[in-house]
This record gives C-alpha cells, structure tokens and sequence, in this order.
C-alpha cells in the first residue's frame, strides 16, 4: 500500500492530470525527466486510462518505458507537442510495450518528438507520423531492435519539414501505405541497414501528386529484407520539383509481391549500389513477382543508376549482376515502357581499387533482357599488376646505366 502510494506521488510531480468528470483525459509530462518502471508506469498511470485517453510527452521531456505494459483504447500517443517550443521531446522503449488504438505523432506545433525503441514492441492501431505537423522539423524514429507497428498510413514526413526514420535490426510492418515524403514541402529520409519491413498496401518515396509539388522521399536500403505489394518512386504530377530516390544496396533484398503496376515515375531515380564483396551470386537486389499487366512501369525522365565506386572484385573479365527480376511467370515490361526504360538506363561511372599487387579497373553497363524480364549491370574487370619496388629500382638502375651508355658512346664516336 506504502509503495502504491509513494508510486502515485511520484507520478504526480512528474505529470500534469487533466481532471475529467466521466471524460476523457490527457496525460501531459512537464517534468525535466520521467523514467517510468514497471513499478509506477503500471501502476496509476495505467491503473487511471480509459478509453479515449491521450498521453503527450511534452518538448523538453524524456519518458524511458523498461519492462512494463501500457496498453489503452482510443487514445493518441504524441511526443514532442509543444506549440511554439522549438525543443523536442524523448520516448524510449527498452522492454515491454507500448500500444494504443488510436495514432503516434512524432512532433508537431513547433516541437519535435524522437523515439528510440531498442526492444519490446511500440504499436499504433491506426496511423504513426514521424513530423506529424508543418512545424515539426527534425523528427525522427530509430529502431534497434523491438516491433515497431502501424495498422494504417506510416508517413515520414507526415506534413512539412524534414523527418528521418532508421531501421538498424527489428521489425516494422505497415499495415497500409508507406509514404516517404508526403505531401507538398515535405522531406522523408528511410535509412535501413538490417531489420525486416513489411508494407500491406504499398511504399511511395515522394507521395505526393500534386501539380508542381517539391515533395522529396530519399530510402537508403542498404541490408534487410523489404517486402511490398506495390513499389512507387517519383511523382507523376505536372511540374513536380521533388525526387524520389532508391538506392538498393549490397546486402539489401527487395520483394515485391503484389497485383498492382509498381512505377518508376518521372522524377525518380533507383541506384543500385555494389559493395566491397558483392558477387554475382550474394547480390539481391529487386525482385518482382507482380501478377498486374505492367509490373515495373517506367516513365519518361526516370532514371536508373549503379554505382561501382565500393566494388572490389579480383577476378578479371565480365561479371553480371541482377539488379531487377521479374518472376518467370510474370508478363514483361509493358510495351509502352520499353523506350523509357532503355532511356531511364545511365552510364556508370568507372571505378578503381588497389591492394598493393595489382591494380583493379572497372567499367560497367546496363542493360535490359530481350524478354525485358530481368535487368542486369555487366562489371567489366581489367587487372594489372604493379611492380615491387625493388624490381622498380633495378629497372630504373638500367635505364640510367643505358642513358650513360649511349651517352659516351656518342661522345666518342661523334657524328661526322
């Protein structure tokens, strides 16, 4: 009884309780620091929700949830939601779970909210915004571990400014549309280096469509395994100023296992990105078993880049790689895609590695299949090997000795 009691106090100080009267309420931190335990975060914080209830950590505030439950009906989760503020404000999740019915904001009125989830599960039934207003510059989300879920819309940048999202390992799975950029004058940054995503409906780097929109969507997939059902890089909209870029890196595998035509529209740019021990065999890439009549749609402008400058083979001669394959049983690009999509293909810069002994040049080119079912990028390896330094100063030894030679040669034997 002493401990619960000692726990509600605590709370106290640390919360601001709005009073209801058979009313929802809305939890407000306004402490400098909140470390919620098992002991008092399920105790009356929990203990008092009820349907509809809303917990705001305010800017300038930090919660830490280890090992224990809050799980509420109704209520919306906002971090970082001071109007005006300027700060941000911290939810950490260690352990344990965090779930609510309603949505996660991620900043808004002038604030900004971070939240760090390195184990246990942090789960929206409807929507999650990383910069869920105009104002909420410098939002972001980093996932190391843990669930991270969402039952509708997961937008990075929900609504003006920039956001970012990383996934180092975990699990995010989407339930609806993944939007990286979403509406006009945002900026959305995904960056995933290991982990699993899954998105129900589709992801989309640069959402909006909107006549002359600067709306930008940048994902850095660079290990980890995403599954889709529908793939959209770039705006369609007339005018439109905003990118939507993709690069695929060397330990990433993208799947894209839906219905719909997926669309490399006119301001995007996929780049595919080999890495220092990248083989034919190891490299994944995009892989689309896509049933729609156009399976990898390509529009005029787009664009289609790989990057050679981290490669280090050592076998000399053509190595091809598979950027992008369409599953056997899929139709082909669309007729109407072919010419974009040999005009989407850039050259590829020429690259260079050393490891003392020889000298490794490479070249490489794009090409599509004839059954325009499968894209691959053909590395084409030159090895030279490069002297020892002693065999260098001997050479450069007998090249003086020969420049003396001839020189007293012709002094004694001048030309007449």
């Amino acid at each position: 009884m002493r401990k619960l009691l000692l726990a509600r106090i605590c709370l106290c100080v640390a919360c601001l309780l709005v009073s209801r009267a058979g009313a929802a309420t809305t939890y407000t931190t306004n402490g400098a620091s909140t470390d919620f335990e098992a002991d008092t975060w399920g105790g009356p914080l929990v203990a008092d929700m009820v349907s509809g209830d809303t917990m705001n950590i305010r800017a300038g505030n930090a919660i830490i949830l280890d090992n224990a439950t809050a799980s509420y009906t109704g209520g919306t989760f906002n971090v970082g939601n001071t109007p005006g503020d300027g700060s941000f404000g911290t939810f950490t999740l260690n352990s344990g779970t965090y779930t609510t019915s309603a949505g996660i904001n991620l900043g808004g009125s002038g604030a900004y909210g971070v939240v760090n989830v390195n184990g246990g599960r942090l789960e929206a039934g409807t929507t999650f915004y990383v910069g869920a207003s105009s104002s909420a510059e410098g939002s972001s989300l980093v996932v190391d571990g843990g669930k991270v879920e969402s039952g509708g819309l997961f937008a990075i940048n929900y609504s003006g400014g920039n956001a970012s999202v990383r996934l180092e390992s975990g699990n995010l799975t989407v339930g609806g549309e993944f939007r990286i950029g979403n509406v006009n004058g945002t900026r959305g940054t995904f960056t995933m280096n290991g982990g699993n995503v899954k998105a129900t409906t589709s992801i989309t780097l640069a959402a909006n469509t909107g006549a002359n929109n600067d709306t930008s969507g940048y994902a850095y997939i660079n290990g980890g395994v995403v599954e889709t059902a529908r793939l959209i890089v770039g705006s369609s909209a007339a005018g439109a100023t905003g990118t939507g870029y993709l690069r695929v890196g060397p330990g990433a595998a993208i799947i894209i296992n839906g219905s719909q035509s997926n669309e490399l529209r006119a301001t995007g740019t996929i780049e595919f990105k080999l890495g220092a021990a990248s083989t034919a065999e190891n490299y994944k890439g995009i892989t689309i078993t896509n049933t729609g009549s156009n399976p990898f749609g390509v529009a005029a402008g787009a664009k289609i880049m790989a990057d050679l400058s981290d490669f280090q083979g050592t076998i000399a001669g053509d190595t091809v790689f598979t950027l992008l394959e369409l599953d056997a049983s899929t139709a082909a690009v669309g007729t109407a895609q072919k010419t974009n999509a040999t005009d989407a293909l850039q050259a590829v810069a020429a690259a260079q590695y050393t490891d003392g002994a020889f000298q490794y040049d490479y070249t490489g080119a794009l090409s599509w299949a004839s059954d325009w079912k499968s894209l691959t990028l053909t590395v084409h390896t030159t090895v030279t090997p490069i002297p020892e330094p002693a065999a260098t100063a001997v050479l450069l030894g007998f090249l003086v000795l020969a420049v003396f030679w001839v020189h007293r040669k012709g002094a004694k034997d001048p030309i007449r």
